[in-house]
């Protein structure tokens, strides 16, 4: 059974969806905006709150928003 704080959820970040304790470790970093997350990726799994597989979950989410971007942006 997935705990409510493991759920993915909407966060500030539009587009994102991401379990609650990755917001708040996200928040904590000062990280509003997908270029903020952009430029922190390197040092996810470092972050108190996020480990290894979150900063992996993280990232996957990342690029699936990321796509979408450019695929609305056409060729």
């Amino acid at each position: 059974m997935t705990r409510p704080q493991d759920r993915p959820s909407p966060g500030i970040i539009p587009g994102l969806l991401l379990p609650r304790r990755a917001w708040k470790a996200l928040a904590r970093e000062g990280v509003c905006s997908l270029a903020a997350l952009g430029e922190i990726s390197d040092r996810l799994p470092f972050l108190p709150g996020i480990g290894e597989k979150t900063a992996r979950m993280i990232r996957e989410e990342m690029e699936r928003v990321m796509e979408r971007h450019r695929s609305r942006r056409g060729p």
